[in-house]
């Protein structure tokens, strides 16, 4: 079993020897003759996964309530879609929107 931080390695060598590969000193006949690729076919791609947690299954909810609820507002100061003030703008006071 191979682990992250050996596979990163491997890589960043096979990264390394792919820019330089005179550094392999590789004859001409094994330069010229390259691999064959097979394309991907994602049907026969199947990850492992890497999540390992409990799983809970929850037949129902505990307490019957329907989540309504709207976005009337936004923040008057924002920059980058951060939020940097409390204060709030509406289009119509609140109590016309409801």
């Amino acid at each position: 079993m191979i682990d992250r931080r050996s596979w990163l390695y491997t890589m960043g060598l096979l990264a390394g020897v792919a820019a330089k590969p005179e550094m392999l000193n590789v004859s001409d006949s094994a330069k010229d003759a390259k691999p064959q690729r097979k394309p991907l076919d994602i049907s026969d791609y199947a990850p492992n996964s890497m999540l390992h947690v409990q799983k809970t299954m929850v037949a129902r909810s505990r307490f019957p309530v329907i989540d309504i609820h709207t976005h009337i507002s936004w923040s008057k100061h924002c920059e980058k879609g951060v939020c940097l003030a409390a204060e709030r703008d509406y289009p119509s006071p609140p109590q016309e929107l409801l």
